[in-house]
């Protein structure tokens, strides 16, 4: 900010005079027996001569200082950018999944197990989970979702209902006992240090879409086939 101001030196008293016409200030009677007649001291001189208009020329450059300041102020800040580009996601399905041929009337729903043959319930013999392999870049993070339920038909306008279950694993495919963990829909999980991460699919039966059950009597013999589609989505 930009000031004008008059500084006016007073070195002793015998300098000043009473009545000095072009000054309205005069100095003080000394202080202390006059220990401070030779100091020097500075004044600001308010001379009577000066006009509203000078007065108001002043307050103007004032204000131009502090608006010029003000303009001039600001601040700026550089930013790095980094992307990673990451390399493709491959899948291959290694199996199909496949029932066999199951009962009618069972105790409990017809069930493929996605973890191990074990675990299944009223499949038939030759019935087998399918199976997928993910390859991508080492330690990458992925998510698959699903449809939790899909329709079946048996061609001939009889419909039954299958319920999605999933697991997977980043050890391997010849890990056991339980080297499959169930996958919730939309979970995130990590390619191990090939890069590799395997899936298997399973799920229940139910003669309607409210949820999985045994299939009744009234469920039209046949070939029931359908599809899923699992999405992968990686980061």
């Amino acid at each position: 900010m930009n000031l004008l101001v008059v500084f006016s030196k007073f070195k002793s008293k015998s300098s000043l005079k009473k009545g000095t016409k072009n000054s309205t200030l005069q100095a003080s009677p000394p202080f202390n027996g006059g220990e401070n007649q030779h100091r020097t001291s500075k004044m600001i001189s308010l001379r009577p001569n000066w006009t509203k208009a000078a007065l108001a020329q002043l307050f103007l450059i004032v204000s131009m200082g502090v608006a010029q300041l003000n303009a001039q102020t600001g601040l700026s800040v550089n930013m790095s950018i980094s992307v990673e580009v990451l390399s493709g996601f491959s899948v291959t399905k290694l199996s199909d999944m496949d029932f066999g041929p199951v009962p009618l009337e069972t105790p409990g729903p017809v069930f493929l197990s996605s973890q191990e043959p074990e675990y299944s319930f009223y499949v038939g013999p030759s019935a087998s989970k399918g199976m997928a392999q993910l390859d991508g870049p080492p330690g990458a993070t992925f998510i698959i979702y699903w449809n939790p339920i899909e329709p079946l038909s048996n061609g001939e306008g009889s419909t039954i209902y299958f319920y999605n279950y999933v697991s997977g694993t980043n050890l391997g495919l010849n890990v056991y006992p339980m080297q499959f963990v169930w996958v919730g829909n939309n979970e995130s999980f990590v390619t191990n240090a090939e890069g590799e991460y395997y899936l298997s699919f399973g799920g229940k039966l139910g003669p309607t879409n409210s949820g999985a059950a045994p299939l009744t009597s009234d469920v039209a013999p046949g070939v029931y086939t359908g599809s899923t589609v699992y999405h992968i989505m990686y980061y």
